[in-house]
């Protein structure tokens, strides 16, 4: 996060708190207030004419100041993040498989979640106290605490822990529309390419029938300008 959009943590030196983000993210619900606010002025409404209209004008403007305001910004902000190519092995260092190989347990060896939650506590704490991280579970771990805190016998396949203590491994596991494997992201990423472009043409199209409509308005304004002055050119005539 660059630092021009991020301030420092009020307890944590080291951090950096992306506020910039955060604010732009707050703001995007005053604008989902205002349309909530407009959709009630004018689902009781009766027909014709109703001067609750202009209660809802001031809405539209507010919302479209700060849809303007927060993409200026955020569209400053994108191209100065720098993503870490060090972010799988920064992952791997935590415990964020820690509920994946519980469930690997109750999946493939049927043990109850309840103990399965148990005894991979267990293994967290083991490793923190050891200062190890998740990649060095063994089975011969996973039997000797699942023997202590749960008195199960449990013989794990070495290959079953790699693959859900992997976090590419476990990524690739997750392949549902919209999950994070790297198929998905892709399809993901496309749709939206789609989306935006899709966007940019409608805002052309908008942006076109705008102009057409200014010009249709300035012809009009100055067929009634040239009106006008024949008329005083006649009545001066008649005058005479």
């Amino acid at each position: 996060m660059p630092d021009d959009f991020s301030s420092t943590s009020s307890i944590m030196p080291q951090k950096k708190n992306p506020e910039v983000l955060e604010v732009i993210r707050a703001r995007a619900s005053y604008v989902l207030g205002d349309f909530v606010a407009s959709a009630s002025i004018l689902k009781g409404l009766p027909s014709t004419y109703n001067l609750d209209f202009q209660e809802v004008t001031p809405k539209l403007w507010a919302s479209m100041d700060n849809l303007a305001s927060s993409l200026s910004i955020f569209a400053k902000l994108v191209p100065k993040l720098k993503v870490a190519s060090t972010v799988e092995s920064k992952a791997a260092m935590g415990f964020v498989n820690a509920t994946e190989l519980a469930n690997m347990l109750v999946r493939k060896y049927n043990v109850a979640f309840r103990t399965s939650h148990k005894i991979v506590g267990a293994v967290v704490k083991s490793l923190i106290d050891s200062k190890q991280t998740l990649s060095d579970v063994t089975p011969e771990l996973l039997q000797k605490l699942a023997k202590e805190v749960a008195e199960i016998e449990l013989r794990v396949k070495k290959q079953d822990v790699i693959e859900c203590t992997n976090p590419r491994k476990l990524i690739e596991t997750y392949k549902v529309q919209g999950g994070p494997t790297p198929v998905e992201v892709e399809k993901s990423i496309m749709s939206q390419e789609r989306t935006m472009a899709k966007s940019k043409r409608n805002v052309a199209k908008l942006k076109k029938n705008l102009t057409d409509a200014e010009s249709t308005l300035n012809s009009i304004a100055e067929s009634y300008s040239f009106s006008k002055s024949s008329s005083n050119v006649r009545l001066k005539n008649v005058d005479l």
